[in-house]
């Protein structure tokens, strides 16, 4: 029976964490098919292949771990004779629209090399011809921490969690910023307003993944009512946010890479912006707040860290974008927060995902949907702040 050693860590883990996790798992046939083949013999033979044929230059293949394999795409560390890799490949699950578009994700990371966003070098993609029966991209492997991942208190230093702050604005700001027009990701363009496509589209998503209640439906129709003035086109990430961040080790306040573009378009800014906000906690929040967006991002709520208006504000300073109606934005926001999380909480209920993530997620989806109505009732609606 053929048998390796598959180990299970996550982007930017505590060397502690790695020191015992290396201790590893011995995984068998038998007890690889609990995720679906991913990591079974005959995938690290494909991969194996794959490295063999298409990129000699990294040597015989030694190791794969399974960073992440749940709700996202399935990401893999690849240890090779001559360096380490990642290999990113969709679920072998049902999943919404547009959701898991691998080729897409390579795009735009391949499009921001050598640009002030950081992402991690790309290597490949394989579409069609791909030996592990689906597609998928390999990077360079980047050695960083995850914020979210090291808990609360992980940046002590008041004066560290302003300069990351910055760094942030900075972050979202050179994607906005970057002339996607000149690139490959022109194709993404579209002439129709993308909060009115996307005003259309997550009702049906909310549908479909069995959301009810006439809370939402009236969030959707205080959305549609306003009328926002036309913003131009920019690259936008879809799920900004300090989770999908890449952190130096000695220096948390320098990102390394921004990961996750499984939700990135062309689109409208400031909406990128407002779902970045709306799942931002800082040092003012209160329980009800914490409850919304997880324990994961308590991170954000040690000294230093700014508070949602003062990120607007940054943003406002560093891109000259008008805000004066961003309070739509936040809202909107909250209400795809929403969408996304009664998603994957009904793949979960189906047995499609993972559970990784979901405790309290069937309650945070009203208290969402609750608090953008909240905010539509405000006089100062869409205008900001609320």
């Amino acid at each position: 029976m053929t048998a390796y050693w598959v180990r299970f860590t996550g982007w930017g883990i505590s060397g502690a964490q790695q020191d015992e996790q290396a201790s590893g798992t011995a995984m068998t046939t038998e007890n690889t098919k609990a995720f679906d083949g991913n990591l079974s013999p005959e995938f690290f033979e494909a991969v194996a292949g794959y490295l063999g044929e298409r990129h000699p230059r990294y040597g015989r293949l030694l190791d794969i771990q399974l960073i992440d394999g749940g709700k996202s795409n399935w990401t893999y560390r690849v240890f090779t004779e001559h360096g380490q890799l990642v290999l990113r490949r969709p679920p072998g699950v049902h999943t919404l629209e547009t959701a898991h578009d691998v080729g897409r994700e390579f795009l735009f990371f391949d499009s921001f090399q050598n640009t002030d966003v950081p992402v991690p070098r790309t290597v490949d993609y394989v579409g069609e011809d791909s030996p592990i029966g689906v597609p998928f991209f390999v990077t360079e492997f980047v050695d960083g921490v995850v914020a979210t991942r090291e808990g609360e208190g992980f940046i002590k230093e008041a004066e560290t969690a302003r300069r990351l702050c910055n760094a942030l604005v900075r972050t979202v700001a050179a994607i906005h910023n970057f002339d996607w027009e000149d690139s490959p990701l022109k194709r993404f363009g579209r002439p129709e307003s993308f909060t009115a496509r996307q005003l259309r589209r997550l009702p049906r998503q909310w549908d479909g993944s069995g959301g009810t209640g006439a809370a939402f439906q009236e969030l959707t129709e205080a959305l549609r009512a306003v009328e926002l003035p036309k913003t131009p086109q920019t690259a936008v990430h879809g799920d900004f946010s300090v989770h999908n961040l890449l952190l130096d080790r000695e220096d948390p306040a320098r990102i390394l890479a921004v990961l996750d573009w499984e939700l990135a378009t062309v689109g409208d800014p400031l909406a990128d912006l407002g779902w970045f906000v709306a799942l931002w906690v800082d040092p003012t929040d209160g329980p009800e707040r914490l409850a919304l967006v997880g324990p994961d991002r308590k991170v954000t709520t040690s000294e230093g860290f700014f508070t949602r208006e003062r990120l607007v504000e940054a943003y406002a300073a560093a891109t000259g974008r008008d805000l004066s109606l961003f309070g739509f934005y936040y809202v909107f926001g909250l209400y795809k927060a929403a969408v996304i999380w009664q998603g994957v909480y009904s793949r979960y209920l189906e047995g499609g995902t993972s559970a990784t993530g979901i405790d309290g997620m069937n309650e945070r989806i009203p208290q969402a949907v609750e608090l953008g109505l909240r905010c539509t009732r405000s006089p100062n609606f869409p205008r900001w702040p609320l």
